[in-house]
């Protein structure tokens, strides 16, 4: 290892400066395989996070795009119904109404009502059962992606921490090597 090879270049120093010199050539290539390699993983890391991210963003805008389109055919369905159906539908389909509402809001824990009249109607409340699960889950979704995107920076700024760290002990040893070449 890098560490073992300066140590021991220090130990022959005494001895032998030539074998000493070999010691840190030798660590110094160790050092620079290291910072290549560092290089190559946070270069694949961020190569990772991108393909992460734009397959998670399609996924999730595709998965809103449909959601909207469909929330937007029940909207539309029930106000066309409204005109046609009885005051005992038309009571329904306003509480139902008022829950697509507050959907649309962005209250999530709304309850969706039972309605007794029209199965047109029954099976629009469970649609809309179905979609209030659904968007819960796509905000699951989304808060999930943001705490991994977060976790996902957080080590990549420690690897960065990490490599720049290494090239100021790089820095500093050399420096140490070259003005005070007694050290050997």
């Amino acid at each position: 290892t890098y560490k073992s090879f300066i140590i021991s270049a220090v130990e022959k120093s005494t001895v032998d400066v030539l074998m000493a010199e070999e010691q840190l050539i030798e660590a110094s290539g160790i050092f620079n395989h290291l910072v290549i390699e560092l290089q190559e993983a946070l270069k694949n890391i961020g190569s990772d996070i991108n393909e992460d991210l734009g397959r998670n963003f399609a996924s999730l805008s595709q998965a809103i795009n449909l959601m909207m389109a469909v929330f937007a055919v029940a909207v539309f369905g029930a106000f066309v119904s409204s005109f046609y159906l009885s005051k005992t539908l038309t009571r329904d389909l306003n509480l139902l109404i008022g829950s697509i509402d507050d959907i649309s809001h962005g209250k999530k824990d709304v309850s969706i009502p039972e309605v007794s009249s029209g199965e047109e109607l029954i099976a629009l409340a469970r649609g809309l059962e179905v979609f209030q699960k659904t968007l819960k889950k796509v905000d699951e979704q989304r808060w999930s992606m943001q705490e991994n995107n977060k976790l996902l920076k957080l080590e990549i700024e420690e690897r960065e921490r990490t490599e720049s760290d290494l090239l100021e002990t790089r820095a500093r040893f050399q420096y140490a090597l070259d003005h005070n070449p007694t050290i050997i």
